[in-house]
């Protein structure tokens, strides 16, 4: 297998989000939050994430110099108009923040809207941990997934992120998806041939779950490829957890 250091893809990621339009500032974090999910093992958090910026690009949705405005704030909380930003460098605008004011405050909050895909939530998070602070994150974005007993694309099924000091015994990071299945996962399970470990889509029209996705994803080598079938939660428990972050992100 080819391997390539962390600092050449460092500089690929800053170069080629500067050729798209990006500024030097922007370009440092988009680089900084796309290699922190490579170097996670989550590629497609990492390099995958670089495929959605670059097709709202191609179909002007995306800002690439919009710089994040404050909208409110008071001395522990800030909303944030990331005005169609790249979610990366907005996210970590926002993120450092919070941080300022959270280190004064004893404990802060940062609410944003109208920004892109921020990839790996823990790149964020993780900032956190160099002033001594918790982080926590996380998001709503387009839907990804039939919500307890349905059948249709209605919930987003966001991440979830922390970051925690643990002194001299190291960090402790989380970073999960609160869903049993993103469409990353059936790209994967079709371009190796292969099918689901279990049955986690349902058919739109019959309602019945299968472990074949091969039917229900069009384009499967696309990173945000178009699903004709919609996931589903694996247990309602991960569904309420779900709900509740649908509620708190779903404010703005």
């Amino acid at each position: 297998m080819h391997t390539e250091s962390p600092e050449f893809l460092h500089k690929v990621y800053k170069t080629v989000i500067s050729a798209w339009g990006a500024p030097e500032h922007q370009a440092e974090a988009f680089a900084d939050a796309i290699l922190a999910g490579d170097l996670y093992g989550k590629d497609m958090q990492g390099m995958g994430i670089a495929m959605i910026d670059h097709l709202m690009m191609q179909h002007g949705q995306i800002n690439m110099t919009a710089e994040p405005e404050i909208q409110q704030e008071r001395d522990n909380f800030l909303v944030v108009d990331g005005h169609r930003g790249l979610g990366q460098y907005t996210m970590t605008w926002t993120m450092n923040k919070v941080i300022e004011k959270a280190k004064t405050q004893t404990f802060a909050i940062g609410l944003v809207h109208d920004w892109h895909d921020i990839g790996c939530a823990s790149a964020y998070t993780k900032l956190a941990l160099d002033h001594d602070c918790i982080g926590i994150l996380s998001v709503n974005s387009v839907t990804q997934t039939a919500p307890w007993g349905g059948r249709e694309l209605k919930m987003s099924a966001p991440p979830l992120s922390y970051a925690v000091p643990g002194g001299h015994h190291g960090p402790i990071i989380g970073d999960t998806s609160v869903s049993g299945i993103y469409e990353t996962y059936l790209s994967e399970a079709v371009l190796a041939g292969k099918k689901l470990d279990t049955p986690s889509i349902v058919d739109p029209i019959t309602g019945e779950l299968t472990d074949d996705p091969a039917p229900y994803i069009e384009h499967p080598e696309h990173r945000s490829a178009p699903l004709l079938g919609a996931p589903v939660f694996p247990n309602v428990k991960l569904y309420v957890l779900n709900v509740f972050l649908e509620i708190m992100t779903g404010i703005l």
